[in-house]
């Protein structure tokens, strides 16, 4: 299956995602908003494995975000948490604010093209919170309308009540209900940094696999569970876990990780 094909797959299931929770996370969002200038929320987790998980008010723009491939890098996550854990925690998306601390250097276009994109949406003047934590960046945004253009003082004076809000949306929401594995997709290029995952120190060379494990390798690096690529493939979980077991074991390869960054030097093309 081509590198396009994945990713319309991909697309599919996070639409999916993203339209199922969406009344879980309006019914937690939207007592915030009444009290607030506040009408947009987002909440994502970015793994080291290369996997996204994403929950918004605005199902519609975050299907298009994902499609154009908006979502940052490992490397423009790090502009804003360093390797000791601390963290910048908040910049502005604005086009009445300069580009974040390095963006400029990193993807301007991008940026310039997520604000402009975000806009068509009515979704203006967001805040992000970064940080890092464990195997993965969490990145939380804030919106208002365009007209609303004092949310940033709103914002500056409100830290408190803004950081109160996501331990409550976690709590409510994200840890009860949609922080499950089956809700995660694979983010495109995210895995282009040799720094992200533990890989081996030496380089893979391609490997003869048989059609069944590159079938299986196929749909776990796109973020699918084995019970899911099980039923794809109309064959037992448990089959799927020796057919990966017997990949690791001609790859001298030890965890998911490090198949994921297999697939992508061998079969992402």
């Amino acid at each position: 299956m081509m590198k396009e094909d994945h990713f319309k797959l991909s697309i599919a299931k996070y639409e999916k995602v993203l339209f199922q929770s969406h009344e879980t996370v309006a019914a937690v969002c939207y007592p915030f908003f009444k009290k607030s200038p506040i009408n947009y929320f987002d909440y994502s987790r970015f793994y080291d494995s290369g996997e996204f998980i994403n929950f918004s008010t605005a199902p519609i723009w975050s299907k298009q975000y994902y499609a154009e491939k908006l979502m940052p890098s490992y490397q423009e996550l790090k502009l804003f948490c360093d390797n000791k854990g601390s963290s910048q925690r908040y910049t502005f998306l604005s086009h009445i604010m300069e580009y974040p601390p390095g963006a400029a250097d990193a993807n301007p276009l991008k940026y310039e093209h997520n604000i402009s994109l975000c806009a068509q949406y009515k979704i203006y003047h967001r805040i992000y919170r970064v940080d890092r934590i464990g195997d993965f960046f969490r990145v939380i945004g804030f919106g208002s309308t365009k007209e609303k253009k004092s949310i940033f003082n709103y914002y500056i004076n409100n830290i408190r009540e803004l950081e109160k809000f996501i331990q409550y949306f976690e709590k409510k929401a994200f840890d009860p209900i949609l922080g499950q594995n089956n809700t995660r997709v694979i983010v495109p290029d995210y895995l282009s940094s040799p720094s992200l995952i533990d890989v081996p120190s030496k380089k893979k060379k391609k490997t003869d696999l048989t059609n069944r494990e590159i079938q299986c390798l196929d749909l776990i690096a796109h973020g699918y569970t084995m019970k899911y690529a099980a039923n794809k493939l109309d064959i037992s979980a448990r089959t799927v876990e020796t057919h990966l077991r017997n990949i690791k074991e001609k790859l001298d390869v030890f965890n998911k990780n490090q198949l994921i960054q297999y697939w992508y030097e061998h079969f992402n093309s």
